[in-house]
C-alpha cells in the first residue's frame, strides 16, 4: 500500500473505532498502525476540527456525534485552491491553513462518513472471523485485544481459547482460563485478534455452551411460562420463530412454555409489549422486569 493511501486508509479506520461503543486508545491505535502519539493527537484535533463531538475518558476516545456545517449543495463545489491541494491536504499533517479545514470538511461530507466507518468496521470484523477460524483449526490460544463488555462496561484484552461460532459467525463460544469458564463472545465488539504461540491448554474444559431462543448462553435453564396475547404472539413467531409445541391456545390468545438462560433477552422482548403480556412464572422473571422500568424511571426514561 503506497504510503499516501496508508494515511487516509488509518485516517478512517481511526473513525470506524471511534464509533464502537467502546471507541479506542491512543496506544492501542498507534501500536497497531505504526504511529506515534502526536500523530493520533493530530488527527483526533482534524475530526474536531471538522465538528465531530469526540470524548474522552479513562484513556479511551470515542465519537459521540458529527455536526457537519455544509449543505449539499454547497459541498458539491471547489475552489482553484481547493482542487489544486486535494492529494496534499489528504496526506499532509499541517492544519492551520483555512484552505485546508474548508476542504477536508467538503470532502468528509462527500464521502458519507458514517458509510465508509461501517464497512471498515465490518472488514474488521471479517479479518478477525477469519484469524479466529485459523486459530480453532490450529487449536491455538488467541488474545482478544480491545473487546467490549457492555454488561461490566469496560475494555480489555482478554486470552481465549476459541471453540466454535453461532448464529453465523455472530458470537463466538470460548473457555476464558482467567474465569475458567466457558463464555460467549460477540464478534463485533472484538477490536483485533492476536493469535498466540500457544496451543490450548484447556481443551478437556471446553464444554459446549446452549442458547435459549433470544440468544441468551448458559448451561442451567430455566422455566419460563407466560400468557401472550394474539398480537404478542404472532410478533414472537415473526422475530424468533419458536416451535410450535412451545404454544398452547388460551380464551385470549396463547401460553408460551418455554425455557432460558438469562432474562436480558426475554425481558427485552416482554417490556416492548407490557401491556400484551403476563409472567405466570418464575417470580424472578417479574422482578428483573420491575428493576428494570424502575431503573429507567431513575434515569428519567419513564417520568
Amino acid at each position: 500500500m503506497r504510503e499516501e493511501h496508508a494515511k487516509i486508509y488509518r485516517f478512517f479506520t481511526l473513525i470506524a473505532r471511534l464509533r464502537k461503543p467502546g471507541g479506542c486508545s491512543a496506544s492501542h491505535f498507534t501500536e497497531s498502525y505504526n504511529i506515534n502519539e502526536r500523530t493520533f493527537g493530530r488527527y483526533i484535533a482534524t475530526l474536531r476540527d471538522l465538528g465531530f463531538e469526540i470524548t474522552a475518558k479513562a484513556g479511551r476516545y470515542r465519537i459521540a456525534n458529527c455536526r457537519v456545517e455544509h449543505k449539499h449543495e454547497d459541498i458539491i463545489h471547489f475552489t482553484i485552491e481547493e482542487a489544486s491541494i486535494i492529494k496534499e491536504a489528504l496526506t499532509t499533517e499541517k492544519r492551520d491553513s483555512p484552505v485546508y479545514r474548508e476542504l477536508m470538511s467538503k470532502l468528509f461530507g462527500l464521502t458519507a462518513l458514517p458509510e465508509i466507518a461501517d464497512d471498515l468496521r465490518v472488514g474488521n470484523v471479517n479479518r478477525n472471523i477469519n484469524k479466529i477460524r485459523t486459530a480453532i483449526a490450529d487449536k491455538r490460544q488467541i488474545e482478544l485485544r480491545d473487546y467490549f463488555s457492555p454488561h461490566s462496561d469496560t475494555v480489555k484484552n482478554r486470552l481465549i481459547e476459541p471453540v466454535a461460532f453461532t448464529q453465523f459467525f455472530r458470537y463466538l463460544t470460548a473457555y476464558e482460563p482467567e474465569a475458567d469458564e466457558v463464555k460467549r463472545f460477540k464478534t463485533d465488539r472484538i477490536g483485533e485478534v492476536k493469535i498466540s504461540a500457544d496451543h490450548w491448554q484447556f481443551e478437556q474444559r471446553h464444554k459446549s455452551i446452549s442458547q435459549d431462543l433470544f440468544g441468551m448462553s448458559g448451561s442451567e435453564p430455566i422455566q419460563i411460562e407466560i400468557e401472550l396475547s394474539n398480537r404478542a404472539y404472532r410478533l414472537l413467531k415473526e422475530e424468533f420463530n419458536p416451535k410450535e409445541k412451545a404454544f398452547t391456545p388460551t380464551e385470549n390468545g396463547f401460553l408460551y412454555l418455554d425455557k432460558v438462560f438469562a432474562w436480558e433477552g426475554i425481558g427485552r422482548f416482554l417490556m416492548g409489549l407490557l401491556d400484551e403480556v403476563h409472567i405466570l412464572k418464575p417470580l424472578e422473571l417479574k422482578q428483573y422486569i420491575h428493576d428494570k422500568l424502575e431503573t429507567g424511571k431513575e434515569k428519567n426514561f419513564l417520568e
